[in-house]
């Protein structure tokens, strides 16, 4: 990548590699512009820089051209070209692989974050006076650093706290933690269990029958999880100073799609709704469904459709509400998971910033509505 120090640079397109190149520029005290051929985004003042008609731009100034596609690029070097310009650069596939695919792991913690919500979000984020639910997530992984929080968020060490708290009655039995995949003796293994990493989310596997069990895909799938620092991709401090490592559970008894997760919405050690997952692995994809603490549906939608069917109340809805605000207290925001199985309740996980805040609600108010009930200072 040329050096671009002391001088303004224009970069050309508002997608997540151009955002990126712009923080980057704007931390090595370059000024920064945007150019964009989607006019929705002129004069708009973006992150670091404000987004300008491209037939505004000043030719003299040197543009990098941030587009995805090959076609994009040469129609845009086209356009630039047109416009008089003649000190055009593209980012480069490995700046690209650097700071992009590896989620700027050099960028500061607060432009990363800021960056991320205009791409994901579409406007500016506002941390001096968050007001909804997802902005005030952001604020809470910026200036909410709980030690304490790395623990619970760990799905192995939060188990022995989890015990302490409310009981080990609660606690999902475990057969073995391991550092890496070869340490793991599946000969010892019972014929059901549940692997997953310690560090994320998304690398559960249910296995109901270890002999249909590819193990080859089992390893890539938890050495490429092992391989990352989720902190990294969205800054969710909690995740940042987790050992990876492996975990392997007892099998409940239902499977991923048959399974409904409780999940409790705790505000200062206070329940204040709820939500269940549903469908999690059918065709037609999961559901996610709010509840009132007396189990009214509400009405209201966060990035994924409701399920209209009915959901039967959970016969112990009262005890996982006590369970939550107890594993919660003292804490401005966390979600509470468990599972209600056969009458038994098993605690699921602690998530400190659900979505990673960029989940959008439907209708928008009540992104505002639950916003206020967290409090920052």
């Amino acid at each position: 990548m040329p050096n671009y120090d002391n001088q303004k640079i224009y970069v050309f397109c508002v997608n997540l590699t151009g955002l990126i190149m712009g923080g980057y520029l704007h931390e090595l005290g370059t000024e920064v512009e945007y150019l964009d051929n989607d006019k929705s985004k002129w004069n708009q003042n973006i992150v670091v820089g404000k987004c300008i008609p491209p037939m505004e731009a000043d030719n003299r100034t040197r543009c990098i051209i941030a587009a995805e596609s090959e076609n994009n690029k040469k129609s845009i070097e086209e356009q630039l070209k047109q416009l008089g310009f003649c000190g055009i650069d593209y980012v480069d596939e490995e700046w690209k692989r650097r700071w992009v695919y590896n989620y700027a792991p050099d960028m500061d913690d607060e432009l990363y974050i800021k960056i991320f919500w205009f791409y994901k979000m579409g406007y500016n984020l506002d941390l001096e006076h968050p007001a909804t639910f997802n902005e005030k997530l952001q604020w809470l992984k910026l200036y909410n650093k709980n030690p304490d929080y790395t623990m619970m968020a760990d799905k192995s060490s939060v188990k022995g706290w989890v015990k302490e708290r409310i009981g080990e009655e609660y606690v999902i039995p475990t057969y073995g933690v391991y550092d890496c995949f070869d340490e793991i003796d599946f000969a010892s293994l019972p014929r059901s269990f549940v692997i997953k990493a310690t560090h994320d989310c998304g690398s559960t596997i249910v296995c109901e029958d270890k002999e249909d069990l590819d193990l080859n895909e089992v390893e890539k799938k938890i050495n490429l999880s092992l391989s990352r620092n989720k902190f990294y991709a969205e800054r969710e401090f909690s995740y940042r100073d987790i050992k990876p490592r492996i975990i392997i559970e007892k099998f409940l008894g239902l499977s991923q799609k048959d399974i409904t997760d409780y999940k409790f919405m705790c505000f200062d050690g206070v329940c204040k709704l709820c939500f269940t997952c549903t469908d999690r692995n059918s065709v037609d994809g999961l559901k996610v469904t709010f509840f009132d603490l007396d189990w009214n549906k509400l009405s209201f939608t966060r990035d994924y459709p409701r399920d209209e069917n009915s959901i039967p109340r959970p016969q112990r809805l009262d005890d996982m509400i006590d369970l939550a605000e107890r594993l919660s207290s003292g804490i401005p925001f966390v979600r509470v998971d468990f599972y209600e199985i056969e009458g038994a309740i098993y605690f699921g996980e602690m998530t400190f910033y659900p979505g990673s805040g960029y989940e959008k609600f439907s209708p928008v108010e009540w992104d505002y509505k639950i916003g206020k009930l967290i409090t920052v200072i």
